[in-house]
């Protein structure tokens, strides 16, 4: 098993979501979700249903008739039963939702869900050090010899320069 788990949401991610019918209605599969389960779990990947179907604040009953009734889903469409919960913790490493909003990690900037703008912006900003990687390419340097014994920075000009030309070739 790979470290960590991905929570993948029930209705409208995994499952076809139309409107509450009951706890015990779970929508139709969705084609291209369940096979990305699947081929999570023949990687060897930890995946569990992510559901506020059983989130405590309701009755043990319901609780209790959500949990069989998404087990016997999985059963039927995933070929095997899945962890069920309605809690992250700090080993969850992915969440799919349709209702989440993504956010670059650690900028708090959001990722449009309707647009490409930021994209495009990243795209760009690639662009431009991809430019810029080209001029170090061209540039020569003449007073660093790369030997720490004489002055130089340590560093062999001609490496650094075929890493770049690696890095602009993916």
């Amino acid at each position: 098993m790979s470290e960590g788990w991905i929570g993948v949401d029930l209705d409208g991610t995994l499952a076809e979501y139309d409107g509450w019918k009951g706890v015990e209605h779970i929508g139709k599969p969705i084609p291209s979700m369940v096979e990305r389960v699947k081929a999570w779990i023949i990687e060897g990947k930890d995946v569990r249903i992510f559901t506020a179907r059983v989130c405590m604040s309701q009755s043990k009953k319901d609780f209790t008739t959500a949990y069989e009734a998404i087990a016997a889903w999985c059963r039927k469409y995933i070929g095997k039963e899945l962890k069920i919960t309605a809690e992250k913790d700090w080993k969850m490493i992915k969440l799919w939702d349709d209702r989440c909003v993504s956010v670059i990690p650690n900028t708090g900037e959001i990722i449009p869900l309707d647009s490409n703008e930021r994209v495009k912006e990243l795209e760009a900003e690639r662009d431009r050090l991809r430019k810029a990687l080209k001029e170090v390419l061209n540039c020569e340097v003449v007073t660093d010899t790369g030997d720490y014994s004489k002055g130089g920075t340590g560093f062999d000009c001609n490496e650094v320069k075929e890493i770049i030309r690696g890095a602009l070739a993916e």
